[in-house]
């Protein structure tokens, strides 16, 4: 217990501060626990951020890959792909939505724009497993795109739902809102769907 709410504290102070603002010292405070709890699980604080990965990692994975694993389609199959597209986005909007996501959301989102070592075991590990079912998916919906073009069309899919985190006080502001409730939630998951099935059953002509 001591190890996961010294990391559940961790991630949300890295998330505000960054690796190089957040103190040990101050995880440690806030978690209630001695600093030298840091170093018995986690070597330093090195080691605790890059703990801090993995744990984001883990908890993603343990919400997607189920809905991964639900997946079967056969090629030539595209409106099953549209529909598996669909599903795995909801799902996967639907936790990028969610209270807990949002101290891993600051902690990835930092990572995004400073990779470090830590980014290299988020994409690993969750990242890269996500996006390979999504391009697989989006090339059996989309059989004109090239292997680029499919990556790109994922790529632009799986941002908007990034996005309903990170852009979230935009999101608020937009729909004049003072918090993200249940009915802008759906809404706004409801609209990232249906883009989504719009740019892969349509092949919209591109201005020369």
């Amino acid at each position: 217990m001591t190890r996961k709410h010294l990391l559940e504290t961790a991630i949300y102070q890295f998330g505000e501060r960054g690796f190089d603002g957040a103190s040990t010292r101050s995880i440690a405070a806030t978690a209630d626990t001695a600093m030298s709890s840091i170093t018995y699980h986690f070597g330093g604080k090195e080691g605790l951020y890059l703990a801090c990965a993995d744990y984001i990692v883990a908890e993603v994975r343990d919400r997607i890959t189920p809905l991964l694993n639900t997946v079967k389609v056969e090629d030539g199959d595209r409106s099953g792909a549209v529909e598996a597209i669909c599903f795995l986005l909801r799902g996967f909007a639907g936790t990028m939505m969610s209270k807990e996501a949002a101290p891993w959301a600051r902690f990835v989102s930092n990572e995004l724009q400073q990779p470090t070592e830590a980014f290299e075991r988020i994409a690993t590990g969750a990242i890269d497993l996500i996006m390979a079912k999504v391009v697989e998916l989006v090339g059996i919906a989309r059989p004109d795109l090239d292997e680029i073009d499919r990556r790109s069309v994922a790529i632009t899919i799986w941002g908007q739902a990034i996005f309903l985190r990170l852009g979230r006080a935009s999101i608020e502001r937009l729909l004049e809102t003072e918090a993200m409730n249940a009915a802008a939630a759906d809404l706004m998951i409801d609209r990232v769907v249906a883009n989504a099935r719009c740019i892969l059953t349509q092949s919209p002509e591109c201005p020369q």
